[in-house]
């Protein structure tokens, strides 16, 4: 069986984040978690779809569009 899920720390390192602001988001529900305990688990495929969701750019005329 394939992991599911993965630490903060391992989503903090995938997304370029600290770790901080990593737990924060977590804690805040920005970031897609699972509490057990003290531990905050992310589930792997709602953090690819969050991050699919809220990926966004400057077009040529300068305003912001997300990726779809």
């Amino acid at each position: 069986m394939e992991k599911q899920t993965i630490t903060v720390s391992e989503a903090a390192k995938l997304m370029g984040v600290g770790l901080t602001m990593a737990y924060q988001y977590a804690r805040e529900g920005r970031i897609p978690s699972v509490r057990f305990g003290r531990k905050y688990l992310i589930p792997i495929e709602a953090l690819k779809a969050m991050l699919e969701r809220e990926t966004k750019w400057a077009g040529k005329d300068g305003e912001t569009k997300t990726l779809e």
